[in-house]
């Protein structure tokens, strides 16, 4: 074997040995998401790597359970149980399979090497029932879990047929099953185990059986099973009798979804889905009788008139028909604009970093080309791979059959005919259910659709991450190419199908490049200096003649080029002539997902983490690898897709802002916060001042978050200094803090600690690491009620015990009491407390965050559940019918009945109590008050109201932490009203009212600040300023203010008022530049996605 080859193979296996010694530290010591092979003993060879590759004698395959427990690396095993001897050869065997392909240069002998054991079960007389369904479980499992190795799964199939003929039969039957039994789960929406074909066959092979009670939607769903079912169906057409039986199911289904599009005066979101799967697919068809080499059966038809290169025009014009047969499917628009749904928007195409492409206007001209040109290259040539070995079975087969009959007197005449050996197998047709029974899946949209089946649900657009490269290469296939389209099926199939095992998708992901042609993309980690040159030996220039003639470089440097260059000179030579970058192919398809609209199927931390294994694997592997240069590894690439997004992000989904600041976090924190924000200095300068432009949007919540999953000085280390200003927090300034205490505290003592807190927050660097975020943030200093300078302290800090030790109310009410007399005496010298009502709710509030400073948890099961019946006291409210009420009345009650006026007031000081304490961190106060909310002390829409109050700084639309909370409020109130929970409909009506109200009002303020011209055609013209100016900046705030109701339109369409919303443009939206004819416009427009 060569070096290369050594070498190959040791990427590919050998890391699992030790690889968690060279990991990343976030990817040592997972939990929950353990990768089995970690830490295992090497991976042995199959006997045949030992012969030459690709020929040799049979070994006897006996992974007998014995002779593997008297082996060394048995004895290093921690052994737990001891398996059946049937049971571990069923393991070790499936284990065989699923490496199948991870060792290109063995591939072919591998495949002949697993199929031994398989064809020898299928040759017996007495099949063993459980070993068989064993087997083909897995293959299924392989296909729809893992469908990047579905080519080499039908390799596996073929051989395993030649050798046994029934073992194709029983594939094709169990397949067939299958599929039929989502077809007909399909009659029934409720069960996952009706819709994924989740079913075994009896020895009968006719009652289903079903063990699975998870829900629809942590599945693909039923369609995206189909359709792998189908497309490996496809790939084993070389034994299948009648082509046309496959032909037959694909011309199905493009006619149920022609019929679903024509259906509909707009897009069928099912349609769609049939006829892009079906059409993406359609290749597979014509690369599974496609190769550079025949087949000994393939001659054999040739000799009886069926050349290979006549099986293949055959093929090839079947695909011609099912191709004019799927341009009768009309692609229809959407009564909404579809813009809602593209990555970017600009009212200026010119503006974006690329048109927009949806999809579904991709696939036709696609595969059309493909067939056309019969460029298949993208696929991996499994048939050329395997010939040798069917052949040679075929072969022995042969032999056999003909010894036996020469061994039969009565039929010597038969002797000089060569037996016919069956490999061929009829295949039955499916039985499709009604067209009622598709449209009644036509929305895509229910919890039973499936996490793939799902994303069809809305228009889908290419997010294209590499597409403006500066070179003059592509790193890439084209976007509207086949084989971007496929690459990016597959890797959506792989990602989102085992999104239970993320360490396994992360491996295969970084080997996937083995599993279609090897030389269609360029060698892993290649850096873009490697690229330019490959694309320089392409285009015919002699680099190393060159190189040697030039007497302008210094020998020293020349003679480390010029080896480089005999390098890349040598691999091209070998045929790696593409400048496709698989770990951006990898990177984009994971984005795409991340970055679907208008949600995501599955959380999008899955993704976020998904893409940090995938670095710090590849990281680990290249640490492994001689002369490798770890800068050009998978995480090179992260890097250059977060300079993508930022670069655009003033056009980028308002939506997408948010995941892209989370996962741009999660990357930054696995390598130590380290990025290099110098790059982006010159823009913090020409926006200083500004809050509400996209950029500073983004640098300040990523810079907020990394500090909420570590501490300010850690960050603030990492930050130059023009970025450190965003290490402070705060949601108000130190003269806004000021002017609120002062109403408690007097102008003196309230500026005094302003000015000595605004300094504690400068010095980041005094705090401990193991310091909490109540030291960090200086809760206690805050608390200015116990400020030993305050004149009424001294009661204050007695309330204060009297909630800490859950004293009696009858004591807290008199203490209260005392202290409103000693205000009232006070003020008849020097009025200090403007408002007593309002000084004892922050009193009251702020001790228990004070209280409960701890932790959350500390404030929603101790502090609250401590101090609830005194905090509904101060506010008004009734006691809850958990807390225990003292009994009889208190003595010199201080606490009045109030009407709602009054206790939504009480309230509305709540709220700012608690901000006003945490104002260094309000994410945390938020928190807190939402804890207060779940609790009944605040209604849901006071909360709501909260985020818009500041029109200079709305934090509705400037952090992330709101947008987030304003999402919970949401989502909370419909989940009660739909449960039933009492006075939730109500709280439910008010908080959608609230929304409608708070909006339209920010609205108004904005254009009463700035002229803006309300036309859909100009209104996000200023976007092209490369400054800005206080109006841009007010323009850039009612932008985003527009932004947000337009996604919170789209994405809770079914629960917001849209009514009363209406109603309220007409009453209350401004007359001024279009106001309200713009707002209607774009209500309508959204509406339509019901």
């Amino acid at each position: 074997m060569s070096e290369e080859n050594e070498n190959s193979r040791k990427r590919t296996f050998d890391e699992v040995d030790d690889e968690q010694q060279v990991l990343p530290p976030h990817l040592q010591g997972q939990q929950g998401n353990e990768d089995p092979t970690i830490n295992n003993d090497s991976i042995q060879q199959p006997p045949h790597q030992d012969q030459d590759q690709g020929q040799g004698q049979y070994q006897q395959y006996q992974p007998q359970q014995q002779q593997y427990q008297n082996s060394t690396s048995w004895s290093s095993k921690r052994t737990r149980f001891q398996l059946p001897p049937n049971l571990f050869r069923l393991v070790e065997l499936t284990k065989d399979i699923c490496k199948l392909g991870e060792y290109p240069p063995g591939l072919a002998g591998d495949i002949d090497y697993v199929s031994h054991p398989i064809a020898m079960e299928f040759q017996k007389e007495t099949l063993d029932d459980e070993f068989k369904n064993s087997i083909l479980d897995y293959i299924h499992s392989m296909i729809i879990e893992q469908p990047h190795k579905m080519p080499i799964m039908s390799g596996l199939v073929q051989v395993c047929n030649a050798k046994a003929g029934k073992f194709g039969a029983f594939v094709l039957e169990y397949f067939l099953f299958k599929a039929q039994g989502i077809l007909d789960g399909l009659k029934q929406e409720t069960k996952k185990e009706d819709l994924d074909g989740d079913a075994k066959m009896d020895e009968e092979g006719g009652e289903k059986k079903t063990d699975s009670d998870e829900v629809a939607s942590e599945e693909c769903g039923a369609f995206t099973r189909l359709k792998l079912i189908i497309r490996f169906i496809a790939t084993l057409i070389p034994i299948i009798e009648d082509v046309d039986s496959v032909i037959s199911i694909f011309e199905q289904f493009l006619n149920i979804a022609i019929k679903l599009q024509e259906k509909n005066e707009f897009r069928s979101p099912l349609g769609e889905l049939l006829y892009y799967e079906s059409l993406v697919s359609v290749p597979y068809i014509l690369a599974s009788v496609s190769s550079s080499k025949k087949t000994k059966s393939q001659e054999d038809e040739s000799s009886e008139g069926a050349s290979e290169n006549n099986l293949t025009s055959e093929i090839k014009s079947k695909c011609e028909k099912l191709i004019e047969t799927a341009k009768a499917f009309t692609i229809k628009k959407t009564p909404f604009p579809t813009e809602l749904f593209a990555h970017f928007k600009s009212s200026n195409p010119s503006l974006l970093p690329y048109k927009p492409k949806n999809v579904i206007n991709l696939i036709l001209p696609a595969v059309e080309k493909v067939i056309k040109d019969e460029d298949l290259s993208i696929f991996l040539d499994v048939n050329t791979l395997i010939s040798s070995y069917i052949d040679a079975a075929l072969a022995r087969a042969t032999e056999v059959a003909a010894s036996a009959e020469n061994d039969n007197d009565d039929q010597k005449e038969e002797q000089e005919t060569k037996p016919k050996i069956t490999t061929k197998h009829a295949l039955t047709q499916l039985s499709f259910p009604d067209q009622s029974v598709f449209e009644k899946w036509e929305k895509l949209n229910t919890p039973a659709s499936g996490n793939v089946d799902s994303l069809w649900a809305y228009p889908r657009f290419a997010l294209e991450i590499f597409n403006s490269s500066t070179n003059d290469f592509n790193t890439v296939p084209e976007y509207d190419s086949y084989a971007s389209l496929l690459l990016r099926d597959v890797i959506q199939d792989l990602v989102q199908n085992i999104e239970f095992n993320r360490v396994t998708v992360s491996r295969q992901l970084l080997v996937l490049h083995f599993f279609f042609n090897e030389k269609m993309f360029a060698k892993p980690n290649s850096s873009v200096d490697k690229l330019t040159i490959v694309n320089d030996l392409a285009s015919g220039v002699d680099l190393i003649s060159d190189l040697e003639n030039n007497n302008d470089i210094p020998e020293d440097m020349k003679r480390p080029m010029i080896r480089s260059a005999r390098h890349i000179q040598r691999e091209f030579d070998e045929g790696y002539r593409s400048t496709w970058k698989m770990e951006e192919i990898v990177a984009d398809g994971i984005l795409n997902l991340l970055f679907s609209l208008p949600s995501t199927s599955i959380p999008n931390m899955y993704y976020e983490t998904l893409l940090a294994d995938t670095c710090g694997r590849d990281w680990a592997i290249m640490r492994k690898t001689e002369n490798s240069n770890e800068k050009v590894t998978f995480a090179k690439v992260l890097g250059g897709a977060i300079r993508f997004f930022y670069k655009n992000v003033k056009y980028l989904d308002f939506e997408l802002r948010g995941k892209f600041a989370d996962w741009m976090l999660l990357q930054l924190s696995n390598f130590n916060f380290d990025w290099a924000w110098n790059d982006w200095s010159e823009d913090l300068k020409v926006l200083q001042g500004s809050i509400y432009h996209p950029t500073i949007y983004l640098i300040k919540n990523v810079i907020s978050k990394e500090i909420r999953v570590s501490t300010p000085a850690t960050i603030k280390s990492t930050l130059p200094a023009e970025f450190q200003r965003f290490i402070r927090l705060s949601l108000k300034n130190k003269h806004e803090v000021a002017a609120y205490d002062a109403q408690f505290f007097g102008e003196k003592l309230s500026e005094s600690v302003a000015q000595a807190n605004f300094e504690l927050e400068e010095k980041v660097e005094d705090v401990g690491l193991d310091a909490g975020n109540a030291e960090i943030y200086h809760l206690v200093d805050q608390y200015i009620f116990n400020n030993q300078d305050h004149e009424f302290h001294d009661l204050c800090h007695l309330i204060y015990t009297n909630i800490q030790e859950g004293d009696s109310m009858q004591e807290f009410n008199n203490l209260v009491a005392d202290l409103k007399n000693k205000i009232e005496e006070t003020d008849a010298d020097h009025k200090l407390v403007a408002n007593f009502d309002r000084y004892l709710v922050s009193l009251v509030a702020q001790s228990i965050c004070i209280i409960g400073s701890r932790s959350l948890s500390v404030i929603e099961g101790g502090a609250l559940e401590l101090c609830g019946g005194k905090l509904r006291k101060v506010l008004g409210l009734k006691p809850d019918e958990n807390e225990e009420e003292e009994t009889g009345e208190l003595d010199n009650n201080q606490f009045e009945p109030l009407d709602e006026g009054g206790i939504a007031l009480r309230q509305s000081w709540l709220i700012e109590g608690v901000l006003r304490l945490w104002n260094n961190e309000p994410r945390i106060g938020y928190l807190i008050l939402e804890k207060m909310k779940n609790k009944g002390f605040l209604k849901p829409y006071q909360l709501l109201e909260s985020l818009f109050q500041n029109n200079e700084n709305l934090i509705a639309v400037t952090e992330c932490y709101a947008t987030e909370l304003l999402n919970r409020l949401i989502n909370d109130s419909v989940n009660n009203a739909a449960n039933g929970v009492e006075g939730a409909e109500e709280d439910k009506a008010k908080l959608l009212q609230t929304f409608n109200e708070c909006v339209i009002r920010n609205i108004n303020l904005f254009v009463e600040k700035v002229e803006i011209d309300f036309s859909f055609e100009n209104i996000d013209k200023f976007t092209e300023a490369e400054t800005i100016d206080q109006d841009d900046e007010i323009r850039w705030g009612l932008r985003n203010l527009l932004d947000l109701l337009r996604i919170y339109l789209r994405n809770h369409l079914s629960v917001l008022d849209v009514t009363g919303l209406k109603k309220l443009v007409e009453e209350e939206a401004s007359e001024k530049s279009n106001v309200k004819g713009y707002l209607n416009e774009l209500i309508e427009s959204v509406q339509k996605l019901n």
